[in-house]
């Protein structure tokens, strides 16, 4: 056997198909937003990564999370994969590192920096889909979805000022901690997929600011979940009426 031979790991014994598109959300208290605006009344639900995340699906949609860092959204994205899922849509949350973004706003970001350590076991570029990427960003209105560089972390207490400074040296506008990581392994494994991010903190300078608890975060956080499931239902039925 060729050492660069991938391991080939057991699939799960309650192995169920999914749909080919969905969403793989970042926060689980977003679940049940997501859930709504994919109008999945009655779905089939299970685990995955050991019951550390749910996986929810109906008719021709799945929704999946929560993941929190690099490593587990890649374990999710790969079982994901393995069970059919094609074309994804990652609805997450970023901290600004610009004073011109603020909580609640939408972000669609086109290229990546990465100091987290998931990417480099899948060489491929730091840069989502961006066919899809469009069709995110078409959804909106006017200048609604924001675009940018965003730079992924896994050391979340280690965003020093300095640090923080040379990534925005660099050109990144935001920060979040499984973005780069997604995108490399999902052009490794040949599918599509693009990020949706509601800013949810400020780290300006020497200051971090949490906007959780504000009506604008969960405002933008309920407006993200539309446009991403509006997008997965319409694509689905373009392909119904393609077939």
């Amino acid at each position: 056997m060729h050492p660069d031979c991938e391991v080939a790991f057991p699939a799960p014994k309650t192995f169920q198909p999914l749909p080919s598109r969905g969403i793989l959300a970042a926060a689980g208290f977003s679940l049940k937003i997501i859930r709504q605006a994919l109008e999945m009344k009655e779905a089939t639900e299970s685990v995955i990564l050991d019951g550390l995340s749910r996986l929810i699906w109906a008719g021709e949609a799945f929704l999946a999370g929560p993941v929190l860092g690099a490593p587990m959204a890649v374990m999710a994205l790969e079982e994901l994969a393995r069970r059919g899922a094609r074309e994804i849509v990652f609805l997450g949350l970023a901290g600004s590192l610009k004073p011109e973004l603020k909580p609640g706003q939408l972000v669609c970001p086109d290229s990546g920096l990465s100091t987290e350590g998931t990417s480099a076991h899948y060489p491929a570029p730091l840069a989502p889909d961006q066919e899809l990427r469009y069709r995110i960003i078409s959804g909106g209105t006017q200048g609604e979805v924001l675009g940018g560089r965003i730079w992924s972390t896994d050391g979340i207490y280690r965003e020093t000022y300095r640090l923080a400074e040379r990534q925005k040296s660099a050109g990144a506008r935001l920060v979040d901690m499984e973005c780069t990581a997604l995108w490399a392994a999902a052009r490794f494994r040949g599918l599509r997929l693009a990020s949706l991010l509601v800013i949810a903190d400020v780290l300006d300078g020497w200051e971090h600011r949490n906007a959780f608890g504000r009506p604008e975060f969960r405002q933008g956080l309920a407006r993200a979940a539309e446009l991403a499931g509006r997008l997965i239902k319409s694509s689905n039925r373009t392909r119904e009426e393609g077939a």
